[in-house]
């Protein structure tokens, strides 16, 4: 004699059999991830923490739970806070901005993940945090409107519908990297409903690791086919370079002859990359330059700086960064661009000795 099962038992037990199958593949998810973090591993192999206490993984986490996003353009999601990153009501990295002081001078800090400051130790520890740090007891305050992954695109865009109507005095701008490295955006997006969908997944992937476990499997299958230079069409050689330095040239000619017009000043710095100037290369400085030398826009970079000297006519001061590391043998990259909390502070030395006398002279006014 059989037994017959009714549909809304095996209703159940199949909704049973989803929920063991996906917290086995969360669990999975889970352990796979954590052994196989890149971030983590990438840090600690460099040894550029090496001689300090900070909690690598725990960096790690708070910087990959940390979300941005890129309609109309790159922008950092509001009021997000851990141990390490604290994203504040407006978007911007580090406290809330105060506006009750009118005889304030605010700058505001643009560029990519290098200004952002990825992997630095606390907000302090960026570039635009050290230099604060500079005008301590003053009335300057440095705002990071660095976003990861920007470029001049999303950065003109920021200055226009959103920085401009908040009292800037002085921008600063922080580039070269994203602007030849990355494809070259002319068109802004409106919001789609799948906005909202990507939005939702990922908050999710803060709390749920087999999202992320799918997007690790496939960059491992990447990488099996292609091996560790990527797709071919992504690589640098195939990329209109002098297209995207003629944009980058453009949009900050615009943006000079603006912030001209509103009383507003603006500094074009070229951002230091592994093997754009003559620093000693410390071990891991030399691995990275040869493991990674597919993704070097070094070649290019001698294009930028002629561009940019053409940027003197309408701003305030066009200033080359690269060799800012010429004097130091130390471990200062951990890869092709980014540097941790001991570059910043050079960087942030040296941008405050070009600076100084311009914000000096607006002051004394």
């Amino acid at each position: 004699m059989s037994v017959q099962v009714s549909y809304k038992k095996q209703t159940l037990f199949g909704i049973m059999f989803m929920c063991i199958i996906l917290l086995i593949v969360e669990g999975i998810s889970v352990v796979v991830l954590d052994e196989k973090n890149s971030c983590y591993a990438g840090l600690s192999d460099s040894g550029i923490y090496k001689e300090t206490n900070v909690n690598i993984k725990k960096l790690c986490n708070d910087y990959k739970s940390t979300i941005s996003y890129h309609n109309p353009v790159k922008y950092n999601i509001p009021n997000q806070h851990s141990e390490t990153v604290n994203i504040n009501s407006i978007g911007f990295r580090g406290n809330e901005i105060i506006n009750d002081d009118n005889e304030q001078y605010r700058i505001f800090f643009l560029g990519g993940s290098t200004a952002y400051g990825l992997y630095a130790t606390s907000d302090q520890t960026t570039i635009p945090g050290y230099l604060e740090e500079k005008f301590e007891d003053t009335n300057v305050q440095v705002i990071n409107a660095g976003v990861s992954g920007a470029n001049s695109f999303d950065e003109t865009y920021t200055i226009k519908h959103k920085l401009t109507n908040m009292s800037p005095n002085l921008f600063i701008i922080y580039d070269g990297w994203n602007d030849l490295a990355n494809p070259i955006q002319i068109e802004y997006k409106e919001k789609e409903f799948q906005d909202d969908i990507n939005l939702i997944i990922l908050n999710l992937k803060k709390y749920y690791k087999t999202i992320e476990f799918i997007d690790f499997l496939e960059r491992v299958i990447t990488k099996q086919i292609y091996g560790d230079k990527g797709k071919p069409e992504e690589s640098f050689g195939n990329n209109p370079t002098f297209e995207k330095i003629n944009l980058w040239k453009n949009r900050w000619n615009e943006m000079c002859e603006i912030g001209n017009n509103n009383g507003i000043k603006t500094i074009i710095l070229i951002q230091p990359l592994l093997g754009s100037g003559n620093k000693d290369l410390h071990d891991w400085e030399k691995y990275m330059s040869q493991q990674y030398t597919h993704e070097s826009i070094i070649s290019s970079y001698e294009h930028l700086r002629t561009a940019s000297l053409e940027l003197n006519k309408h701003c305030t001061l066009v200033a080359d960064l690269s060799n800012v590391f010429d004097d130091s043998d130390e471990l200062i990259y951990y890869d092709l661009g980014h540097v941790m909390d001991n570059g910043n502070k050079i960087i942030a030395e040296k941008i405050y000795e070009k600076i100084l006398p311009i914000i000096l002279k607006d002051i004394s006014k």
